[in-house]
């Protein structure tokens, strides 16, 4: 008679315990005893979809069979298994040999399958084999266990995020909430204080003129009225009447207002509508390899350009228009949504009380307002502050750095900009520095080394800020992408031999950066952590030295820019 399987836990056999199991998880691929098992349904509690648990009847013979310890056929149990068909690779008895497999060539028999001499070694290299795997199993099961570790701790940071972003979009739309609802009131306040001014007055004047009238009707009505006394009611009743109807007029012509009527930001409003989402998952793995993007083209050569185009950076405004400099022809050139050119901008301009000649060779832009905008110019050592308006752009600031300057971006939340100087080829060039001025030009603090005194960013090139305005992404010629604080303290960064000479840098909407590869020819998205990147664009993608790129807010695409191009390039990103 066979002797019922020994089965044991399999959580437990993994702490070297021995105790016998009482279910099966099909989904698990595990055997529970009662206490791992209780363990087990608590752990899947909330989950949608229940673990099918198994009986020890109703477990996969398989299983059952792993552990028996007797050679008895599971079909035919009074047979014991004498037989092995290689063309099913099963064991069989007698009985399966003639039902099942009688027409099977490769039919041996058990006790004859291995010769004496060469049995010995195969168990042994088997034995090995076996013990190779369980190991390797477990070295799995330990790269699995830290992977759901990973998950856990990611999917927490993750939804610790949304409701972070949640508040901090709450608190500024309270804090705007505020500022609209004290500017209604102060309005509906001081309208409100002029006209009960207007009304005390009004009120006032009433009551002259009404005691000048009964003076005038009394000294008339007296029959004994003195002709002095009544000529001076009449003259003082004349020059009442005259003085009234100047406070009259001077009511009147005031301007009278029925309403105060808020209009919401129609930029704002288009662009919360035409969200799809606050952010986005993404699965990602320890190894990444991009799939071949989609590349499009298209033309920013206009008729007036007196050269090959060479865009050297391009931003997008809150409308979604997008301002693209070119440093060859001197102007800037802006963008619909379609990506059409509508309008271009000269960006030479005289300077008032200047005998200096400007070479107006622009290198970098950033927004300040929705209609002001700032660009330096990289050999003249200065940053111009530029009005925009319907038909021209007119200089508005022009802030001296004394110092050769590239990459700049502005934090609206400290009303600073943050400028790129130095370390450059230039003769008479400094070291690699952040600068910080203010909009009205005052230098306010500059950063060039770390605490550890050493250079933080040798060549600064382009500079893109956080979402949250805490950080400035520094792209650098020789050592890649480097991250401060907007106080200057060095965080972290990345460098990589997939990456040579970085050069134009933006952020997404998942706070990743992608940055442009000058030397490499590629175009790279790095983790927001500088631990992992993958490749966007190749060489392949026929992108030579790109330099500027832009991240469309609104779409999630990049325009990406190269040296000396008359054509731009778009790819989903």
């Amino acid at each position: 008679m066979s002797v019922e399987a020994k089965i044991l836990c399999t959580p437990c056999v993994r702490d070297d315990k021995t105790v016998d199991a009482v279910k099966y998880c099909a989904d698990c691929n595990e055997n529970f005893c009662r206490t791992c098992l209780r363990q087990h349904i608590k752990q899947f509690a909330s989950v949608s979809k229940q673990h099918k648990l198994l009986s020890r009847d109703e477990m996969p013979e398989w299983l059952k069979n792993a552990s028996k310890t007797e050679n008895n056929c599971t079909r035919h149990p009074d047979n014991e298994l004498d037989s092995y068909c290689e063309d099913h690779e099963i064991l069989c008895c007698g009985a399966c040999v003639v039902i099942e497999h009688s027409s099977c060539e490769n039919v041996k028999d058990l006790y004859q399958l291995f010769g004496e001499t060469e049995s010995q070694p195969n168990v042994e290299v088997l034995i090995q084999d076996l013990q190779e795997m369980i190991n390797n199993f477990k070295d799995l099961n330990v790269s699995r266990r830290n992977d759901r570790s990973l998950l856990r701790k990611s999917t927490a940071k993750s939804l610790s995020n949304v409701r972070d972003l949640r508040k901090k979009v709450n608190d500024k739309f309270d804090e705007l909430e505020k500022i609209a609802v004290d500017e209604i009131n102060t309005e509906c306040i001081k309208e409100d204080d002029a006209i009960e001014s207007d009304l005390r007055q009004s009120e006032a004047s009433i009551t002259l003129l009404d005691m000048g009238l009964k003076q005038i009707r009394y000294s008339e009505e007296k029959s004994n009225k003195n002709l002095a006394e009544s000529n001076l009611n009449i003259l003082n009743g004349q020059k009442l009447l005259k003085d009234m109807k100047q406070i009259r007029e001077s009511l009147r012509d005031k301007r009278n207002i029925t309403s105060v009527n808020f209009v919401a930001n129609q930029h704002l409003e288009k662009y919360v509508c035409s969200l799809k989402s606050i952010g986005t998952c993404k699965r990602s793995t320890g190894a990444k390899s991009a799939s071949r993007v989609k590349m499009t083209g298209f033309s920013v050569h206009v008729e007036d350009d007196g050269a090959t185009c060479d865009i050297q950076d391009a931003i997008q405004t809150s409308s979604g228009h997008f301002l693209i400099l070119d440093a060859e022809n001197k102007n800037i050139k802006i963008l619909d949504t379609d990506l059409n050119i509508i309008k271009t901008f000269d960006l030479k301009v005289d300077i008032e009380n200047s005998d200096d000649q400007r070479t107006f060779e622009p290198f970098s832009i950033c927004c300040i307002t929705d209609d002001e905008f700032a660009v330096s110019m990289v050999r003249d050592k200065v940053v111009n502050l530029y009005q925009i308006g319907n038909c021209n752009i007119q200089l508005t600031t022009d802030i001296s750095l004394g110092e050769y300057c590239r990459g700049i971006v502005y934090s609206r939340e400290k009303e600073e900009l943050f400028v790129a100087c130095g370390g450059g080829s230039y003769a008479d060039e400094g070291l690699g520095q952040i600068r910080v001025y203010s909009t009205k030009g005052v230098f306010l603090r500059s950063f060039t080394k770390d605490r550890d005194g050493k250079i933080v960013s040798p060549q600064p090139m382009y500079l893109a800020i956080s979402a949250d305005e805490t950080k400035i992404y520094i792209a650098d010629n020789y050592k890649g992408i480097i991250t401060i604080t907007v106080d200057g303290q060095y965080l972290n960064s990345f460098t990589s031999q997939q990456l040579a000479e970085a050069r134009g840098i933006c952020v997404d909407h998942a706070g990743d950066l992608i940055v442009c590869g000058y030397a490499s020819n590629n175009v790279l998205r790095v983790n927001e952590d500088m631990k992992s990147c993958e490749i966007l664009v190749k060489e392949s993608d026929n992108v030579i030295n790109p330099q500027a790129i832009v991240y469309d807010s609104f779409s999630s695409k990049c325009l990406i820019s190269s040296n000396c191009s008359n054509e731009m390039h778009v790819f989903e990103a």
